[in-house]
């Protein structure tokens, strides 16, 4: 049902992640409210991730 998706920790990719956790959020029939409250959490904990997790190398996130 759910699928589980690795990006590059790089805040370029920042909308296809958004984009991916929509998507999830949808399939699970959360409420607009919801996806909106966790698409902010996703966003913070991912650019932090991108910015300071790798210092200087592209490292890797998984979403699920």
């Amino acid at each position: 049902m759910f699928t589980e998706k690795i990006f590059a920790a790089k805040t370029d990719v920042l909308y296809e992640v958004l984009a991916f956790v929509e998507q999830q959020l949808e399939q699970a029939e959360c409420s607009r409210k919801q996806q909106i409250a966790i698409a902010i959490v996703v966003e913070e904990v991912f650019v932090n991730v991108a910015n300071y997790a790798y210092g200087d190398d592209t490292g890797r996130v998984k979403i699920s």
